[in-house]
């Protein structure tokens, strides 16, 4: 059993003592020593008795949320028809073989993050350190990864990851489909449109599409993004506490979901909107929109406060290559070519990455979304006007013009390349405004039409409303045939067979074939650290370890002695890159090593002193012993420490100020907003009001 499964046991364990608790102790609990008594155990009892009151009375609440009336019925069905549709989409994924991968090229690399859950549960705060691949980093540092989203928390530690990842995808396309579906709702479609919006939204380009490389964390990030639009919608809508804590909690699940790209983009949309829209809505509007996104950024300082602070420490490749980037007056086409050969070529001056240029919606939704701007507005005028503007803001920041433009002043920014994948934002705000014209349309008076033979009574009368489930129904079908090919799985039992095969040592830096990336996932699995790994960004000023050990179908490293073979795969090493050794100014005496994140354990047995190097990147937090006595780390770009001769045991912990500081900021945002949903109070509706609070009358 997995720790998961040891977790689980644990809980039903607690749950069924508290039960025979409950039941044993009842009589007890109507007696006057109970009732008197506020000590120990007794005081134990009694919060136990309220809790569960408030547990019954939550079921209870839900129990009438599961009874609705009919239309909330008829709301609930549509949400579960949209499930349905997700579950024919993605049914490959249902398969929990754990060797039964997603396809993509990257996809290897793009969820190595997740391990965190698995440490976390094998060796707890050692997981705060990435040891696994290329030197090791802070793992809350890295924002290439999602490991820190809720849903990846939770599946991750249900199934593993790759049956986690197969998981959250399907709830990520369901998340997807009802968030555009709450679009369509607030926009007043009727249960048609907003069936069919929420079914296209799920099949699109700019969701399945990603899938195409692997990149799970942008598809991820696309679904927290639309359900921040939603979030944002709905908040203008009602303007109260709960659709302020909605709009909150998106922000934080946005930033979560991690890449960086879409985060930036909706994060300034939300700050064009508020000087467009909600700075001309009363106070109390503007003080709980400001509320909420600092209650969403504060819940999100687990991951922000450590990248904040390891981020001058990060270098990538910059923008400097025009060929990533397609032509500004091409991309809008990417919503309407459905033609795989035209993503996988450079014609209309775009690179040949489907991942990044695929945002097939088809034409129906555009043509509908255009009409949206024509036809009369009534109620819906305010959200068609925040779609709108969100349609040409994120095709502009698309272009990758305005991040060269601000670059000029600040550098960094450079390092967003690929700028294109925020086209995909389009879709979402197409899809909506086209559910707005679609509305409009069909309570238009349109004529019926009639089946009759001669000057008989008609045999057969329909309204010629119906004849728009043809153009609907064929704009799902195509964006389906097109994108379903990306939500597939291969089998990689054979990589996982080859990885057994690997001698295995003491911790050692081990590299496998050069840039492919399916290797890596199944190598730190198997608790091996993997060097030469193609990585999205690299240490500033620093390079990966050489390895150990080495698999390659080309050239090894300089120095490398070929060791044998792996099926057709060479295997060299190389003694003198061992991963911790004792530098004695002439030679390097080599140490055994056990690494499990940021917990490193080193056995030294030599005749003479120098400096103990071990090849893992030396960062604030690192804290190191002798014996079991305090030493000082040296180093800095590897950890290093004074060494004496003779038999030592050394132990380094990487304990790291900004990823606790960071949780307790997030557990105050979380705090906050639970006592501002559940808080009632006249001095809280005051301040979210922007009310001077009334005078004691004391």
């Amino acid at each position: 059993m997995n720790a998961a499964m040891y977790t689980l046991i644990i809980i039903v364990v607690c749950v069924g003592i508290t039960a025979f608790l409950v039941w044993k102790l009842n009589k007890f609990r109507s007696t006057e020593v109970y009732k008197k008594n506020e000590n120990g155990f007794i005081k134990f009892l009694k919060w136990e008795e309220k809790f569960i009151l408030n547990l019954k009375t939550a079921g209870i609440n839900i129990l009438k949320w599961f009874n609705p009336g009919k239309e909330k019925a008829w709301l609930y069905f549509e949400i579960v028809l949209l499930g349905i549709w997700v579950l024919i989409v993605g049914r490959e994924y249902l398969n929990f073989d754990p060797h039964m991968w997603p396809i993509g090229r990257e996809f290897g690399v793009q969820v190595i993050s997740h391990n965190f859950w698995n440490q976390l549960l094998e060796c707890g705060e050692c997981a705060f350190w990435n040891g696994s691949i290329n030197g090791g980093f802070p793992a809350l540092a890295d924002t290439f990864g999602s490991a820190f989203h809720p849903l990846v928390m939770i599946t991750t530690l249900l199934f593993g990851i790759i049956n986690g990842v197969k998981v959250t995808t399907l709830l990520s396309l369901w998340i997807m489909g009802i968030s555009q579906w709450g679009i369509a709702h607030l926009l007043g479609a009727r249960r048609s449109i907003r069936i069919w919006s929420g079914a296209l939204a799920i099949v699109g380009g700019h969701v399945l599409g990603k899938l195409e490389l692997g990149a799970f964390g942008i598809m991820l990030s696309t679904t927290m993004a639309v359900l921040t639009i939603l979030s944002l919608l709905y908040f203008l809508k009602k303007k109260d506490k709960k659709s302020m804590l909605f709009l909150a909690c998106s922000i934080t699940l946005l930033l979560l979901s991690g890449h960086g790209y879409l985060q930036v983009a909706i994060l300034s949309w939300l700050l064009i909107i508020f000087l467009l829209v909600v700075i001309k809505l009363r106070a109390a509007v503007k003080r709980k929109f400001v509320v909420a996104i600092i209650l969403g950024l504060l819940m999100a300082c687990i991951i922000f406060i450590p990248v904040f602070h390891f981020s001058p420490n990060i270098e990538k490749w910059s923008d400097d290559d025009p060929s990533i980037h397609q032509k500004p007056e091409y991309i809008p086409l990417n919503l309407v070519i459905r033609d795989w050969n035209y993503y996988i070529n450079e014609s209309l001056e775009k690179p040949p990455f489907p991942y990044l240029t695929n945002i097939y919606i088809g034409w129906v939704p555009v043509l509908l979304a255009i009409l949206a701007l024509a036809v009369p507005k009534d109620d819906g005028k305010p959200y068609i006007s925040i779609l709108t503007i969100g349609v040409i803001y994120f095709f502009f920041l698309s272009t990758g013009l305005p991040f060269k433009w601000v670059s000029k002043i600040f550098p960094f920014i450079s390092g967003i390349r690929h700028s294109q994948l925020i086209a995909g934002l389009m879709a979402p705000a197409i899809i909506g405004l086209a559910s707005y014209s679609s509305e409009q349309l069909l309570r238009l008076e349109w004529p019926s039409i009639n089946l009759a033979y001669g000057s008989r009574k008609p045999l057969y009368a329909m309204a010629s409303q119906w004849l728009l489930l043809i153009p609907f129904v064929f704009s799902i079908y195509s964006s389906y045939e097109f994108n379903k090919e990306f939500i597939k799985l291969t089998n990689t039992h054979d990589i996982y067979q080859t990885i057994n095969k690997v001698p295995k040592y003491d911790s050692q830096w081990f590299a496998t074939p050069y840039a492919e990336h399916w290797w890596v996932l199944p190598s730190i699995e198997e608790d091996l650290k993997i060097t030469d790994v193609v990585y999205p960004w690299w240490w500033k000023g620093r390079y990966a370890p050489k390895p150990y050990l080495q698999l390659t179908r080309g050239t090894p490293h300089e120095g490398m002695i070929q060791d044998g073979d792996i099926d057709d795969i060479s295997v060299y090493t190389n003694s003198d890159y061992a991963y911790a050794y004792i530098d004695t100014g002439k030679d390097q005496l080599p140490c055994s090593a056990t690494a499990k994140g940021g917990h490193l354990e080193v056995y030294c047995l030599t005749v003479h002193s120098g400096q103990l190097i071990v090849k893992e990147h030396n960062w604030n937090g690192w804290k190191a012993w002798s014996d079991g006595y305090r030493i000082r780390i040296r180093g800095e770009s590897w950890i290093s420490v004074d060494a004496r001769g003779g038999e030592h045991f050394y132990t380094f912990r990487y304990i790291p100020w900004d990823v606790y500081f960071g949780l307790v900021l997030s557990v105050i945002g979380i705090v906050l907003s639970f006592y501002i949903w559940f808080s009632s109070t006249p001095a809280m509706e005051d301040f979210l009001d922007g009310k001077k609070p009334k005078p004691s009358s004391k």
